[in-house]
C-alpha cells in the first residue's frame, strides 16, 4: 500500500484570527484535531508541523509528529500554503524517508473525519491524480 507525508502549515502569527489554530473545538485546539485526525488514517507514514511559531513544536512532540521550523520570510499573509508546504518536505526530505506522495491539510477544517481522509487518499491513488 502506499503511503504519503502529510504537513500542516501553521502559523503562530495569523492576522484575521489572532492564534487561530491555537482555538479549541470542544476542548482541543484546531491544529491537535487536525494532528489526531491524521494519526488515524491508514495511508500516512509522518506527519511533519511547518511553522516559525516553536509553540507548535511542543505540540508535535506530544504527538510524536515532526516539526520544521519554516523561515520568517515564509511566514506572511503572502505567502501561499504550497510554498511553506514545499520548503517543509524539502527539509524533512534531507533527514528522513522521501513518499512517492505528500499533501498538507488546513487547521481551519476543524470536523474532517478519517474515512473522509482515507477516502479520498485512496481516490487519488487509485486514479493515479498527480495533484
Amino acid at each position: 500500500m502506499r503511503k504519503l507525508n502529510v504537513v500542516i502549515p501553521v502559523r503562530g502569527n495569523s492576522s484575521g484570527i489572532k492564534n487561530k489554530n491555537f482555538k479549541k473545538v470542544n476542548k482541543i485546539s484546531l491544529v491537535e484535531r487536525n494532528i489526531r485526525t491524521l494519526i488515524k488514517s491508514k495511508y500516512i507514514n509522518h506527519i511533519i508541523i511547518s511553522s516559525e511559531d516553536r509553540r507548535f513544536e511542543k505540540i508535535a512532540k506530544k504527538y510524536n509528529v515532526f516539526f520544521i521550523k519554516r523561515p520568517l520570510k515564509l511566514s506572511n499573509n503572502f505567502i501561499m500554503p504550497d510554498v511553506a508546504v514545499k520548503q517543509a518536505l524539502d527539509k524533512f526530505h534531507i533527514n528522513y524517508e522521501k513518499t512517492d506522495y505528500s499533501c498538507f491539510t488546513q487547521c481551519t477544517s476543524p470536523f474532517l473525519k478519517t474515512i473522509d481522509l482515507n477516502n479520498g487518499i485512496k481516490k487519488a491513488l487509485v486514479e493515479k491524480y498527480d495533484c
